[in-house]
């Protein structure tokens, strides 16, 4: 059944999704609960902490959604960058050629006057369900996109993305665009950038599209498939 078929959206004017991502995740429970900025205050003051959660599963509200939360939570984690990363850290931003490994390096007092990253951010998603071919491949590069964000704001190195899918299916009105996909020989990957002023922001809010760079970006031309309806 295609989306604007469904009974479950009877009562929605289009694109009204209810109380859903966004107010979850900045207003939880219309009680001003931010998440987001809740989240990267956590990780600055204490990035060991196992805590670094957002979630977007509210069972008081999950039925004043168009469509529950299929990435229902993520979670932040920090691991220390080793001496030899930070130094390559540094390295790498300021194109230097020199291999650190084999020498004593740069000194500690150095790598903390010029701000060096001491952590890599790694984010885990939990997906409920999975449309393999419309919504998957768009949430694992948005919330990439979101952990290299949150590193940058918190002085971090983004690191690892790790999907969790639960139900991950193919709808059967996907199956040709999934064929064509297959054909598909992948492009060389593109380089994101995050501007270094974001690292001062206090909130996420400060953020806008001048921030984010896509260099080198090439892709095959689209594939279109209709959104079918998920439980």
């Amino acid at each position: 059944m295609c989306i604007r078929d469904s009974p479950l959206f009877k009562d929605y004017n289009y694109g009204d999704l209810g109380e859903v991502y966004g107010a979850q995740w900045r207003n939880w429970d219309n009680k001003s609960i931010d998440q987001i900025k809740k989240v990267i205050d956590g990780i600055k003051k204490n990035p060991f902490g196992r805590r670094h959660i957002v979630s977007a599963w509210n069972p008081a509200e999950v039925d004043n959604m168009a469509l529950p939360p299929c990435h229902l939570l993520f979670q932040f984690n920090c691991r220390p960058l080793s001496k030899v990363e930070r130094q390559r850290y540094y390295s790498d931003k300021y194109f230097s050629s020199h291999d650190f490994s084999k020498t004593n390096g740069i000194p500690d007092s150095f790598l903390e006057d010029n701000n060096i990253p001491k952590f890599y951010l790694d984010c885990i998603l939990t997906q409920r369900s999975c449309d393999s071919f419309l919504g998957v491949p768009f949430n694992i590069a948005s919330y990439s996109l979101l952990t290299e964000i949150v590193a940058k704001m918190c002085n971090m190195v983004a690191g690892e993305f790790i999907w969790n899918g639960n139900d991950a299916h193919i709808y059967e009105n996907h199956f040709p665009m999934v064929l064509e996909q297959l054909k598909r020989e992948p492009m060389p990957l593109c380089k994101l950038r995050i501007a270094d002023r974001v690292r001062d922001f206090v909130d996420i809010n400060e953020l806008s599209i001048d921030d984010v760079v896509i260099a080198g970006y090439e892709s095959h031309p689209s594939i279109k498939g209709e959104l079918s309806v998920g439980v």
